[in-house]
This record gives C-alpha cells, sequence and structure tokens, in this order.
C-alpha cells in the first residue's frame, strides 16, 4: 500500500476521486478497481526479479514518455510488452522532469536492460541541435520546460534525437498487451509506416489560422506510433510549430504533430481495430488496449485483472 500511495499526490488526487466514482456508478465495479488499483497493482514493486530481457533486434527502438505519476501503469504496460512480444527491441524510458532517486532505484531494479533518458541531459541536446534552424520549434521545445502544459512537446521531439535504430516505435504508459503485436511487428520489419492507432474521431486540434488536419489523418490515435527516421523531417517539425497558435490544444500537440510531419509524404498505416483498440472490453482478439484518459479506470479493473496472474507468477 505504501508503494501505491507514493504518486498519490495532489494533482492526481481528483483524478483518483473520479475513477473511483466511475467505477462505482457507471461500471458498477468499485471493487474491483480499488483491489486492483491499490492491492494488486503495487505487488509488480516487490517482484524479485526485472519484468524485462535483453533486446533481441537492434532494428527498431521504443520510446516512452513518462513521469512519477504514471510509473506504476509504466511498469505493469512494459511487463505486458515483454510477455507478449517475443521480438522486442531497445526500449527508452523519457523523464517528463519528475522522476526522483526512488523512481530511477524501482525504475534500475525491474528494468535493467531499459535505458532512461535523463530530462536535462536530453533537454540540453535537443535545443542545441534545433537552435540554428529550427528557431520556433526551439521555442516550443523549451516552452516545455517551464509549461507543464506543453510536456508532450518532449513526446513529439526527443524520440528522433534518441538510439542509433532507424525505425522509432513511440507508446504511451496507459497500453496494455495481451498477446503477441504479430501485425504491429510485421509493419515495423517490413517498412509499412507511418504507423497510427485511428479511427477515434476527430481530435481538438486547430491551426493558428483556423484550418484543420485533413480528414484522413484528424482522426489518429499517437498512443502507438511508428516511423523511419527519414519520414521524420525537422523542416516539417519547424513548419508544424509555425502554424499553431494560442487556439492550438497543447495536449493533442504531439498527436497533430506526428500526424502531420509523418504524412507529409507516406500515406497513414492504421493498426486493425479489432486487435488494437481503445472501445470496447478486451475478448480474445485483443491484442492491445489503450486505456485513454476517459477510461482510465478500466485499466486496473479489467486491464490489470487479466493479466496478473502472468505477470505477478
Amino acid at each position: 500500500m505504501k508503494a501505491a500511495l507514493r504518486n498519490f499526490r495532489k494533482p492526481s488526487f481528483y483524478k483518483e476521486i473520479r475513477y473511483i466514482y466511475n467505477s462505482a456508478f457507471k461500471y458498477r465495479e468499485a471493487l474491483a478497481y480499488l483491489h486492483n488499483r491499490f492491492i494488486i497493482g503495487p505487488k509488480i514493486f516487490s517482484l524479485l526479479g526485472p519484468v524485462d530481457r535483453p533486446v533481441v533486434n537492434e532494428n527498431y527502438s521504443i520510446h516512452f514518455l513518462c513521469g512519477q505519476r504514471d510509473l506504476l501503469m509504466l511498469l505493469w504496460s512494459i511487463a505486458g510488452w515483454y510477455k507478449g512480444c517475443s521480438e522486442s527491441g531497445r526500449i527508452y524510458v523519457h523523464d517528463d522532469g519528475t522522476f526522483d532517486f526512488q523512481d530511477r532505484q524501482i525504475l534500475g531494479r525491474l528494468l535493467p536492460n531499459v535505458t532512461i533518458v535523463d530530462y536535462k541531459e536530453i533537454g540540453e541536446r535537443v535545443l542545441n541541435a534545433l537552435a540554428d534552424r529550427f528557431p520556433t520549434a526551439h521555442h516550443y521545445r523549451k516552452l516545455s520546460l517551464n509549461d507543464r502544459r506543453y510536456i508532450f512537446n518532449l513526446k513529439l521531439i526527443d524520440p528522433f534525437f534518441v538510439g542509433d535504430a532507424d525505425v522509432k516505435l513511440i507508446l504511451d504508459s496507459d497500453l496494455l498487451w495481451f498477446r503477441e503485436p504479430r501485425e504491429l511487428l510485421d509493419d515495423i520489419f517490413q517498412k509499412r509506416l507511418p504507423i497510427f492507432m485511428g479511427g477515434y474521431g476527430k481530435m481538438d486540434f486547430v491551426f493558428s489560422d483556423g484550418s484543420e488536419l485533413g480528414e484522413n489523418i484528424a482522426g489518429v490515435n499517437s498512443g502507438v506510433v511508428g516511423y523511419q527516421k527519414k519520414q521524420f523531417s525537422l523542416d516539417s517539425l519547424e513548419e508544424f510549430y509555425s502554424r499553431i497558435g494560442s487556439n492550438a490544444n497543447p495536449h493533442f500537440v504531439e498527436q497533430a504533430g506526428y500526424a502531420y510531419i509523418l504524412t507529409r509524404n507516406s500515406p497513414p498505416h492504421f493498426l486493425p481495430m479489432d486487435k488494437y483498440h481503445i472501445k470496447g472490453s478486451v475478448n480474445e482478439l485483443t491484442v492491445m488496449k489503450h486505456y485513454t484518459n476517459p477510461r482510465r479506470e478500466q485499466f486496473w479493473f479489467e486491464g490489470v485483472k487479466r493479466l496478473k496472474d502472468k505477470i505477478l507468477g
């Protein structure tokens, strides 16, 4: 219980109340939520051995942006990934600036094969790389240092500068993996890129001139994004940031950015929605479910409940 409560701090307190309320009155799963969120979930902290494995495939890398608040979800997500994926690339966890010494100890013990990307070190490296030729991108990357609304700029920009693999796979920490992600791996190995989740409605994002993303990309979801380095143009990154303004929703800046940049010269490739989904219950076809904020409580009473025996043994 102590481990569960260490990230139960004021910024997330009201969200937790909402999750408990929804679990009780929307899903009728209050006890299952409380049990799996505060008793089963934290047991992963006490595992004696690591939940990761040595790198199998160096041709692609996997990148998570995470902070202290979502550390427990990240561990379950990565543990599920390794249980289902036999050909994992090198994983990088990008600290959003909130990890403390104890968080790093936990990550080092449970994920010894994962590289933690230092918040200050990568910030200096990226800002130096953008400073001369890409002033607007530089401005927005620097803005994220002082304005947490723009923290997702790190998810959009930083993976490009981290690791040597030709293909980057960007994953959110609120994904749970239930089966081998064969379709995803085949797309990566056969270079059917860029990859997105999609088909979940138009994102709330408007450019400074009032225009919006094209219909073919306005519904992408960036819980899963895959691309080759040549598809991520820093010129397009600069162009994207030069077009956003005060009307652009910072919550969707990386999602819109990936859609805008990666589809300039390549059509998007969407993962099959019956296997990689957001809405609907987990079933025998489900490979992965993305437990976005409106359905975050399901991560515990549905996802962790299904995976607990596989992960905890």
